[in-house]
Protein backbone atom coordinates (compact mmCIF):
# COMPACT_ATOMS: atom_id res chain seq x y z
CA UNK A 1 0.00 0.00 0.00
CA UNK A 2 0.90 3.00 -1.27
CA UNK A 3 2.14 5.93 1.91
CA UNK A 4 -0.63 8.49 2.20
CA UNK A 5 -0.23 11.86 3.66
CA UNK A 6 -2.46 12.73 6.36
CA UNK A 7 -2.40 15.98 8.83
CA UNK A 8 -3.92 16.69 12.07
CA UNK A 9 -5.21 20.15 13.04
CA UNK A 10 -5.80 21.36 16.19
CA UNK A 11 -6.39 24.61 18.71
CA UNK A 12 -3.67 24.00 21.31
CA UNK A 13 -3.71 25.68 24.99
CA UNK A 14 -1.80 23.15 26.97
CA UNK A 15 -1.75 19.42 27.45
CA UNK A 16 -5.32 17.77 28.54
CA UNK A 17 -7.71 15.32 27.16
CA UNK A 18 -7.39 15.58 23.53
CA UNK A 19 -3.57 16.96 23.32
CA UNK A 20 -2.71 13.59 25.12
CA UNK A 21 -5.33 11.52 22.49
CA UNK A 22 -2.99 12.81 19.88
CA UNK A 23 0.18 12.49 21.55
CA UNK A 24 -1.02 9.09 21.85
CA UNK A 25 -2.27 7.99 18.59
CA UNK A 26 -0.12 10.00 15.92
CA UNK A 27 3.06 7.99 16.99
CA UNK A 28 1.20 4.78 16.29
CA UNK A 29 0.09 5.75 12.38
CA UNK A 30 3.37 5.32 10.66
CA UNK A 31 3.06 1.40 10.51
CA UNK A 32 -0.40 1.35 9.23
CA UNK A 33 1.28 3.32 6.12
CA UNK A 34 0.34 6.79 7.24
CA UNK A 35 2.80 9.63 7.53
CA UNK A 36 1.19 12.41 9.73
CA UNK A 37 2.11 15.93 10.44
CA UNK A 38 0.16 18.03 13.25
CA UNK A 39 -0.61 21.25 12.77
CA UNK A 40 -1.17 23.69 15.50
CA UNK A 41 -3.84 26.56 15.97
CA UNK A 42 -2.63 28.88 18.99
CA UNK A 43 -3.31 32.77 19.80
CA UNK A 44 -0.88 34.63 21.68
CA UNK A 45 -2.01 33.64 25.35
CA UNK A 46 -2.20 29.99 24.87
CA UNK A 47 0.88 27.96 25.03
CA UNK A 48 1.18 25.24 22.84
CA UNK A 49 5.04 24.71 23.09
CA UNK A 50 5.10 21.92 25.66
CA UNK A 51 2.59 19.91 23.14
CA UNK A 52 4.43 20.98 20.23
CA UNK A 53 7.74 19.89 21.55
CA UNK A 54 6.37 16.49 22.96
CA UNK A 55 4.97 15.69 19.75
CA UNK A 56 8.13 16.58 17.83
CA UNK A 57 9.57 14.56 20.72
CA UNK A 58 7.80 11.69 19.52
CA UNK A 59 9.08 11.70 15.98
CA UNK A 60 5.74 13.69 14.55
CA UNK A 61 6.25 17.25 12.46
CA UNK A 62 4.64 19.92 14.37
CA UNK A 63 3.66 23.37 12.94
CA UNK A 64 1.90 26.24 14.38
CA UNK A 65 -0.47 28.92 12.98
CA UNK A 66 -0.80 31.76 15.07
CA UNK A 67 -4.34 33.30 15.31
CA UNK A 68 -5.82 36.56 15.57
CA UNK A 69 -8.82 35.66 18.28
CA UNK A 70 -11.42 33.01 18.15
CA UNK A 71 -13.33 34.88 14.85
CA UNK A 72 -10.69 34.79 12.62
CA UNK A 73 -11.24 34.85 8.94
CA UNK A 74 -7.92 34.99 8.11
CA UNK A 75 -7.00 31.98 9.54
CA UNK A 76 -8.82 29.92 6.57
CA UNK A 77 -6.27 31.06 4.13
CA UNK A 78 -3.43 30.95 6.53
CA UNK A 79 -4.48 27.23 6.64
CA UNK A 80 -5.24 26.48 3.34
CA UNK A 81 -1.98 28.30 2.24
CA UNK A 82 -0.52 25.74 4.64
CA UNK A 83 -2.36 22.72 2.99
CA UNK A 84 -1.69 23.86 -0.62
CA UNK A 85 2.21 23.39 -0.62
CA UNK A 86 1.92 20.20 1.19
CA UNK A 87 -0.43 18.05 -0.12
CA UNK A 88 -2.23 15.82 1.94
CA UNK A 89 -4.29 12.95 1.18
CA UNK A 90 -6.51 13.32 4.69
CA UNK A 91 -7.01 16.19 6.93
CA UNK A 92 -8.13 15.05 10.40
CA UNK A 93 -9.63 17.96 12.91
CA UNK A 94 -9.96 18.45 16.75
CA UNK A 95 -12.13 20.74 18.87
CA UNK A 96 -14.04 23.47 17.66
CA UNK A 97 -11.80 26.25 16.19
CA UNK A 98 -10.01 23.29 13.81
CA UNK A 99 -13.48 21.71 12.74
CA UNK A 100 -14.61 25.02 11.50
CA UNK A 101 -11.46 26.58 10.14
CA UNK A 102 -9.74 23.64 9.35
CA UNK A 103 -12.87 22.07 7.13
CA UNK A 104 -13.16 25.01 5.22
CA UNK A 105 -9.51 25.28 4.25
CA UNK A 106 -9.15 22.09 2.94
CA UNK A 107 -12.29 22.61 0.82
CA UNK A 108 -10.08 25.28 -0.60
CA UNK A 109 -7.07 22.97 -1.22
CA UNK A 110 -9.08 20.56 -2.84
CA UNK A 111 -8.90 18.24 -0.54
CA UNK A 112 -11.84 15.77 -0.26
CA UNK A 113 -11.41 13.42 2.82
CA UNK A 114 -12.35 15.19 5.77
CA UNK A 115 -12.70 13.54 9.34
CA UNK A 116 -13.32 15.37 12.57
CA UNK A 117 -13.35 13.67 16.18
CA UNK A 118 -15.45 15.38 19.08
CA UNK A 119 -13.49 14.99 22.44
CA UNK A 120 -15.79 16.73 24.93
CA UNK A 121 -18.45 18.50 25.91
CA UNK A 122 -19.19 22.32 25.73
CA UNK A 123 -22.20 23.77 27.44
CA UNK A 124 -21.55 26.45 24.78
CA UNK A 125 -22.39 24.22 21.96
CA UNK A 126 -25.96 24.81 22.61
CA UNK A 127 -25.90 28.20 21.34
CA UNK A 128 -27.67 28.22 17.74
CA UNK A 129 -25.07 29.68 16.43
CA UNK A 130 -22.60 27.34 17.35
CA UNK A 131 -24.67 24.40 16.29
CA UNK A 132 -25.21 26.12 12.57
CA UNK A 133 -21.14 26.69 12.40
CA UNK A 134 -21.02 22.83 13.06
CA UNK A 135 -22.96 21.68 11.07
CA UNK A 136 -21.49 23.44 8.36
CA UNK A 137 -18.08 22.05 8.93
CA UNK A 138 -19.84 18.24 9.30
CA UNK A 139 -21.53 19.19 5.31
CA UNK A 140 -17.49 18.76 4.88
CA UNK A 141 -16.78 16.35 6.87
CA UNK A 142 -17.37 12.22 5.87
CA UNK A 143 -16.89 11.19 9.11
CA UNK A 144 -17.29 12.46 12.68
CA UNK A 145 -15.63 10.29 15.32
CA UNK A 146 -16.72 10.55 18.75
CA UNK A 147 -14.85 9.66 21.97
CA UNK A 148 -18.45 8.59 23.78
CA UNK A 149 -21.83 7.39 22.77
CA UNK A 150 -23.00 9.92 25.05
CA UNK A 151 -21.36 12.70 23.12
CA UNK A 152 -22.80 12.09 19.65
CA UNK A 153 -26.25 11.57 20.97
CA UNK A 154 -25.94 14.87 22.61
CA UNK A 155 -24.14 16.99 19.39
CA UNK A 156 -27.40 15.14 17.49
CA UNK A 157 -29.85 16.42 19.93
CA UNK A 158 -28.05 19.91 20.44
CA UNK A 159 -26.40 20.53 17.34
CA UNK A 160 -28.54 18.60 14.91
CA UNK A 161 -25.19 16.98 13.21
CA UNK A 162 -25.64 13.84 11.04
CA UNK A 163 -26.15 11.04 13.11
CA UNK A 164 -25.19 8.61 9.80
CA UNK A 165 -21.60 10.05 9.91
CA UNK A 166 -20.88 9.31 13.70
CA UNK A 167 -18.80 6.42 14.63
CA UNK A 168 -17.71 5.56 18.57
CA UNK A 169 -13.89 5.31 19.51
CA UNK A 170 -13.38 5.29 22.97
CA UNK A 171 -10.32 7.10 24.62
CA UNK A 172 -7.35 4.98 25.48
CA UNK A 173 -4.09 4.77 27.24
CA UNK A 174 -0.98 3.62 27.23
CA UNK A 175 -1.08 0.74 29.86
CA UNK A 176 2.42 0.34 30.69
CA UNK A 177 3.30 4.01 30.98
CA UNK A 178 0.69 4.07 34.39
CA UNK A 179 1.87 1.31 36.40
CA UNK A 180 1.28 1.56 40.43
CA UNK A 181 4.46 3.20 42.31
CA UNK A 182 6.23 1.12 45.15
CA UNK A 183 7.80 4.61 46.25
CA UNK A 184 5.95 6.97 48.53
CA UNK A 185 6.20 10.35 46.53
CA UNK A 186 7.85 13.66 48.62
CA UNK A 187 3.84 15.27 47.50
CA UNK A 188 2.05 13.14 50.18
CA UNK A 189 4.35 11.99 52.79
CA UNK A 190 2.32 14.03 55.53
CA UNK A 191 -0.53 13.04 54.72
CA UNK A 192 -3.41 10.71 56.18
CA UNK A 193 -4.96 7.99 55.42
CA UNK A 194 -7.59 7.18 53.72
CA UNK A 195 -6.89 9.59 50.76
CA UNK A 196 -9.47 10.61 48.73
CA UNK A 197 -8.09 12.14 45.50
CA UNK A 198 -9.26 14.02 42.39
CA UNK A 199 -7.34 15.34 39.11
CA UNK A 200 -8.86 17.88 36.67
CA UNK A 201 -9.05 21.05 35.60
CA UNK A 202 -10.22 23.51 38.31
CA UNK A 203 -13.15 24.80 36.48
CA UNK A 204 -16.76 25.03 37.53
CA UNK A 205 -18.02 22.14 35.27
CA UNK A 206 -15.82 20.02 37.04
CA UNK A 207 -17.70 20.02 40.27
CA UNK A 208 -14.89 19.74 42.86
CA UNK A 209 -16.44 22.56 44.61
CA UNK A 210 -18.93 19.89 45.37
CA UNK A 211 -16.37 17.62 46.18
CA UNK A 212 -15.30 19.97 48.39
CA UNK A 213 -18.19 19.70 50.33
CA UNK A 214 -18.96 15.94 50.34
CA UNK A 215 -15.37 15.77 51.77
CA UNK A 216 -16.46 17.99 54.93
CA UNK A 217 -19.70 15.88 55.32
CA UNK A 218 -16.59 12.60 55.23
CA UNK A 219 -14.73 14.46 57.64
CA UNK A 220 -17.67 14.43 60.68
CA UNK A 221 -17.15 10.38 60.58
CA UNK A 222 -13.17 10.28 59.23
CA UNK A 223 -11.51 13.39 60.58
CA UNK A 224 -7.80 12.21 60.04
CA UNK A 225 -8.94 11.78 56.11
CA UNK A 226 -7.30 13.97 53.96
CA UNK A 227 -8.38 15.05 50.26
CA UNK A 228 -5.76 15.66 47.41
CA UNK A 229 -7.18 18.23 44.59
CA UNK A 230 -4.77 17.79 41.51
CA UNK A 231 -4.80 20.34 38.94
CA UNK A 232 -4.81 23.76 38.32
CA UNK A 233 -7.85 26.44 36.75
CA UNK A 234 -9.47 29.53 36.93
CA UNK A 235 -11.56 28.39 40.13
CA UNK A 236 -8.50 27.57 42.34
CA UNK A 237 -8.26 30.31 44.38
CA UNK A 238 -12.36 30.50 44.88
CA UNK A 239 -11.81 26.73 45.91
CA UNK A 240 -8.82 27.15 47.75
CA UNK A 241 -11.48 30.16 49.49
CA UNK A 242 -14.11 27.28 49.72
CA UNK A 243 -12.08 24.97 51.66
CA UNK A 244 -11.25 27.69 54.48
CA UNK A 245 -15.05 28.83 54.72
CA UNK A 246 -15.74 24.74 55.58
CA UNK A 247 -13.24 24.64 57.88
CA UNK A 248 -11.20 21.49 56.00
CA UNK A 249 -7.75 23.48 55.08
CA UNK A 250 -5.72 21.10 57.34
CA UNK A 251 -7.26 17.81 55.52
CA UNK A 252 -7.29 19.89 52.30
CA UNK A 253 -4.25 20.03 50.03
CA UNK A 254 -3.76 21.44 46.06
CA UNK A 255 -1.32 20.39 44.73
CA UNK A 256 -1.46 21.75 41.04
CA UNK A 257 -0.50 20.46 37.73
CA UNK A 258 1.65 17.28 37.84
CA UNK A 259 3.25 15.35 34.83
CA UNK A 260 4.12 12.06 34.50
CA UNK A 261 5.34 10.30 36.53
CA UNK A 262 4.58 12.09 39.40
CA UNK A 263 1.21 12.02 38.36
CA UNK A 264 0.83 8.48 38.62
CA UNK A 265 2.65 8.23 41.47
CA UNK A 266 0.39 10.08 43.40
CA UNK A 267 -2.81 9.34 41.82
CA UNK A 268 -1.17 5.19 43.13
CA UNK A 269 -1.51 6.63 46.80
CA UNK A 270 -5.21 7.88 46.45
CA UNK A 271 -7.45 5.33 48.47
CA UNK A 272 -10.55 6.29 46.28
CA UNK A 273 -10.50 8.11 42.91
CA UNK A 274 -13.52 11.10 42.98
CA UNK A 275 -14.44 12.69 39.66
CA UNK A 276 -17.85 15.30 40.58
CA UNK A 277 -17.81 16.56 36.97
CA UNK A 278 -21.03 17.77 36.18
CA UNK A 279 -20.95 16.63 32.45
CA UNK A 280 -18.23 14.63 30.27
CA UNK A 281 -17.45 13.78 26.99
CA UNK A 282 -15.17 11.17 28.05
CA UNK A 283 -13.02 11.39 30.88
CA UNK A 284 -9.36 10.14 29.77
CA UNK A 285 -8.45 10.87 34.09
CA UNK A 286 -10.45 7.77 34.73
CA UNK A 287 -8.62 5.31 32.56
CA UNK A 288 -5.60 6.46 34.93
CA UNK A 289 -7.19 5.52 37.85
CA UNK A 290 -8.58 2.50 36.68
CA UNK A 291 -4.89 1.75 35.84
CA UNK A 292 -3.81 1.70 38.85
CA UNK A 293 -6.75 0.25 40.05
CA UNK A 294 -8.57 2.76 42.08
CA UNK A 295 -12.33 2.28 43.00
CA UNK A 296 -14.49 5.22 41.96
CA UNK A 297 -16.92 7.38 42.73
CA UNK A 298 -18.08 9.44 39.91
CA UNK A 299 -21.21 11.64 38.70
CA UNK A 300 -23.23 9.68 36.49
CA UNK A 301 -23.37 11.44 33.74
CA UNK A 302 -22.95 11.75 29.88
CA UNK A 303 -19.75 9.64 29.13
CA UNK A 304 -19.20 8.24 32.67
CA UNK A 305 -20.95 5.19 33.14
CA UNK A 306 -19.78 3.93 30.07
CA UNK A 307 -16.41 3.63 31.68
CA UNK A 308 -17.49 3.60 35.17
CA UNK A 309 -19.84 -0.11 35.95
CA UNK A 310 -21.98 1.04 38.89
CA UNK A 311 -21.27 -1.60 41.29
CA UNK A 312 -18.46 -3.02 39.35
CA UNK A 313 -15.78 -0.84 38.92
CA UNK A 314 -17.20 2.00 41.32
CA UNK A 315 -20.08 3.94 42.59
CA UNK A 316 -22.07 6.18 40.49
CA UNK A 317 -23.83 9.24 42.13
CA UNK A 318 -26.15 12.00 40.93
CA UNK A 319 -24.30 15.25 39.36
CA UNK A 320 -23.92 18.33 41.59
CA UNK A 321 -25.20 16.43 45.06
CA UNK A 322 -22.69 16.84 47.85
CA UNK A 323 -24.89 14.51 50.09
CA UNK A 324 -25.08 11.70 47.37
CA UNK A 325 -21.35 11.89 46.98
CA UNK A 326 -20.24 11.26 50.36
CA UNK A 327 -22.55 8.90 50.55
CA UNK A 328 -20.25 7.27 48.09
CA UNK A 329 -17.13 8.07 49.84
CA UNK A 330 -18.09 6.92 53.19
CA UNK A 331 -19.09 3.73 51.71
CA UNK A 332 -15.82 2.82 49.91
CA UNK A 333 -14.11 4.72 52.87
CA UNK A 334 -15.56 2.15 55.58
CA UNK A 335 -15.04 -1.02 53.27
CA UNK A 336 -11.91 -1.93 52.10
CA UNK A 337 -12.29 -4.73 50.76
CA UNK A 338 -14.93 -3.17 48.13
CA UNK A 339 -12.00 -0.42 47.78
CA UNK A 340 -10.25 -3.58 46.39
CA UNK A 341 -12.62 -5.70 44.45
CA UNK A 342 -13.43 -2.38 42.42
CA UNK A 343 -9.92 -1.57 41.93
CA UNK A 344 -9.38 -4.98 40.41
CA UNK A 345 -12.44 -4.99 37.92
CA UNK A 346 -11.88 -1.61 37.24
CA UNK A 347 -8.17 -2.41 35.95
CA UNK A 348 -9.71 -5.77 34.10
CA UNK A 349 -12.29 -3.48 32.31
CA UNK A 350 -9.33 -1.20 31.38
CA UNK A 351 -6.87 -4.18 29.68
CA UNK A 352 -10.35 -5.58 27.99
CA UNK A 353 -12.45 -2.03 26.59
CA UNK A 354 -9.35 0.89 26.52
CA UNK A 355 -6.48 -0.05 25.00
CA UNK A 356 -4.63 1.86 22.74
CA UNK A 357 -3.91 -0.92 20.16
CA UNK A 358 -7.85 -0.74 20.09
CA UNK A 359 -8.15 2.80 19.33
CA UNK A 360 -5.55 2.55 16.89
CA UNK A 361 -7.41 0.25 14.72
CA UNK A 362 -10.81 1.82 14.72
CA UNK A 363 -9.23 4.69 13.81
CA UNK A 364 -7.34 3.16 11.28
CA UNK A 365 -10.57 1.49 10.05
CA UNK A 366 -11.82 5.05 9.52
CA UNK A 367 -9.30 6.79 7.67
CA UNK A 368 -9.38 3.27 5.59
CA UNK A 369 -13.05 3.91 4.78
CA UNK A 370 -12.99 6.97 3.79
CA UNK A 371 -9.82 6.56 1.61
CA UNK A 372 -10.77 3.41 -0.08
CA UNK A 373 -8.13 1.02 0.83
CA UNK A 374 -8.71 -2.28 1.63
CA UNK A 375 -6.29 -4.44 3.45
CA UNK A 376 -5.72 -8.07 3.43
CA UNK A 377 -5.46 -9.68 6.85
Amino acid sequence: MNTKKIIHIQKVAGIAGSENYLLTLLPQLKKYGYDTTMLVLADSEDGPESFIEQMQAVGIPTYRISMGADIDPLLVFQITDYLIPNYFDLIHTHLFHADIYGSLAARLAGIPAIISTKHGFNPWRSKKKYGFLDRLAASQQQQIITVSKAIGEWLVKTEKLPLAKMRVIPNAIEIEDIQPITKHPKELVNFSKPIIGTVSRLLHQKGVHVLLDAFAKCLEQHPQASLVIVGDGLYRHQLEEQARTLGIVENTHFLGYLQQPRLSAVVSEFDIFAFPTFGEGFGLVLLEAMAVSKPVVASNVMAIPEIVIDGQTGLLVPPDNSDALAQGLLKLIDNPSLCQQFGFAGRQRLEQEFTVDRMVQKTIAVYDEVLGISRVT
